[in-house]
């Protein structure tokens, strides 16, 4: 795990992801190695700005193991878990739009554009308050355009496409996203709610 790497690559996709989905088509590495080598890590972040987040701004309840441990795996399983899914989905989806079916591609797509989301995500975890988490919550939506802006150098959808593969992926990461929250909400009401000793 090469932070510098990452650090690199993450600031190139916020600053000129043109320029660096043309590197990442060159490089053309398999999805094992972009998962291992800038998901996973970026996913790490997100993991330790849940926990510290969950502890500096926790107000009316003291904090339980079962707690802690239910915001974790929501925070991974709503970044990683929708992310690594959103993959598979688009990429059965691309050939209707012209585009070649390539996993290791539609691996890279996702996980390289879902540059913004991690670190937003990960700032709103941390910094739990309102409106700077709404805010946060907005700024990851910058993710939309990284996506839109990979899809030719990644999967070679036409440019006449390229708007309606974001639109038809972005509702298809919406769906997933959305029925993640659904279940993860009832798998962990518990945790989250009945588990916390309220405060007077």
């Amino acid at each position: 795990m090469n932070w510098s790497k990452v650090y690199q690559r993450a600031k190139n996709m916020l600053y000129q992801p043109e320029q660096e989905w043309t590197i990442i088509r060159e490089e053309n590495l398999p999805r094992t190695t972009v998962l291992r080598e800038y998901a996973w890590p970026m996913l790490l972040i997100v993991l330790v700005a849940t926990f510290i987040g969950s502890i500096l701004f926790h107000t009316g309840y003291h904090l339980t193991f079962g707690y802690l441990f239910a915001r974790i795996v929501t925070s991974l399983a709503l970044s990683g878990g929708v992310m690594y899914l959103s993959a598979y989905f688009i990429n059965e989806t691309v050939e209707r739009f012209g585009g070649i079916r390539n996993l290791d591609a539609s691996v890279r797509l996702a996980s390289y554009s879902w540059t913004a989301f991690f670190f937003f995500y990960a700032l709103a975890c941390i910094l739990s308050l309102f409106p700077l988490n709404v805010l946060f919550y907005i700024c990851s939506l910058y993710s939309v355009y990284l996506y839109y802006t990979g899809i030719s150098p990644m999967l070679s959808v036409p440019e006449n496409n390229r708007i309606r593969f974001t639109i038809i992926s972005v509702i298809i990461m919406l769906v997933l996203f959305v029925i993640a929250s659904v279940i993860l909400g009832i798998l962990f009401a518990g945790l989250l709610e009945n588990e916390v000793t309220v405060t007077i």
